[in-house]
C-alpha cells in the first residue's frame, strides 16, 4: 500500500508542489484502471446523514470525468483513545529528508506530526526519546526532569499503552550492568505507572546465538524487572 499523500499541506492549506512524492502523479494508459485510496476525516461535530460530492478527474488541465460520491455518517462516536496494546515499530530518522538536524526543535516538531498521523489512523506511536543520563560504568539510568516532562507531554497527547525500554547491555559480558540498567527502569515504571506497559523488544532473531542471547536477556528481565515484558517478533 502507498502512503496516504495529501494534495494540500494540512498545516498551511497550500497545494503541495515540491515534495519527492506527489498525490497526483499517476499515468493511466487507455483502457486501464487505477485504484485510489482516499482517507476521509469525519469531525465529531458532523451531523449524521448522507453527504454528497464528486471527484474530478483531470488529464493535465482538462477535465475528463466527474465521479459522484456519497458519504454516510452514522449516529455513533468512535473512542478518542486507543484501547488495544500494540507496537508497530518506530519512525526512523527522517531528518536528512527534511534538511534539519535530528537534535533540533524543528525535527521534534516533524516527528510529532508523523506520530499524530499514525495516531489519527489507528496506530499508537511509541515514545522514542532515550534517557541521556546512563552511567556507562554501572548501567544505572537517571531519568532527568526534562525527560519526564517530554514523556508526560507525549503521554497526555497519545495516552500510550506501550512503553519501550531499549534493549541495552545484551552481551553476556554486560550481565552486571544489565541488571543495574533493568532495575533502574523497574523503579521508574513502578513510580510512574501511567507510562503504559513496558517492554524490551528484539526483532526477528536469525541464529542460534541470537536466540540464546534473548533467552539470557529474558532471565535478567524476570530477575530484575518483572513488570517489563519481553517482545520478540518472528
Amino acid at each position: 500500500p502507498d502512503a496516504l499523500i495529501p494534495f494540500v499541506n494540512p498545516y498551511t492549506g497550500r497545494k503541495i508542489t515540491d515534495a519527492k512524492y506527489q498525490a497526483a502523479d499517476c499515468t493511466v494508459m487507455p483502457r486501464k484502471s487505477q485504484g485510489y485510496w482516499a482517507d476521509i476525516f469525519v469531525d465529531i461535530n458532523v451531523k449524521p446523514g448522507v453527504y454528497t460530492n464528486e471527484i474530478i478527474v483531470l488529464s493535465g488541465d482538462k477535465k475528463i470525468a466527474q465521479i459522484p460520491i456519497n458519504l454516510t455518517v452514522w449516529n455513533f462516536e468512535l473512542p478518542k483513545t486507543h484501547k488495544l496494546k500494540t507496537y508497530f515499530g518506530e519512525i526512523r530518522d527522517v531528518s536528512t529528508v527534511h534538511g534539519v538536524s535530528n537534535k533540533s526543535t524543528e525535527y521534534k516538531c516533524i516527528l510529532r506530526r508523523y506520530q499524530r498521523a499514525l495516531y489519527e489512523n489507528g496506530i499508537s506511536p511509541v515514545f522514542q526519546t532515550v534517557p541521556s543520563s546512563i552511567n556507562k560504568n554501572t548501567g544505572e539510568v537517571a531519568f532527568t526532569q526534562d525527560y519526564i516532562d517530554e514523556l508526560t507531554a507525549f503521554s497526555n497527547e497519545f495516552k500510550p499503552q506501550m512503553f519501550k525500554v531499549p534493549s541495552y547491555y545484551s552481551a553476556s559480558s554486560n550481565r552486571i550492568k544489565r541488571g543495574v540498567y533493568l532495575t533502574s527502569y523497574e523503579k521508574f515504571i513502578k513510580s510512574n505507572p501511567w507510562v503504559g506497559q513496558a517492554f524490551v523488544y528484539f526483532d526477528e532473531p536469525q541464529t542460534r546465538d541470537a536466540y540464546e542471547m534473548i533467552i539470557e536477556y529474558g532471565r535478567s528481565v524476570d530477575k530484575y524487572s518483572p513488570d517489563i515484558k519481553l517482545l520478540v517478533t518472528e
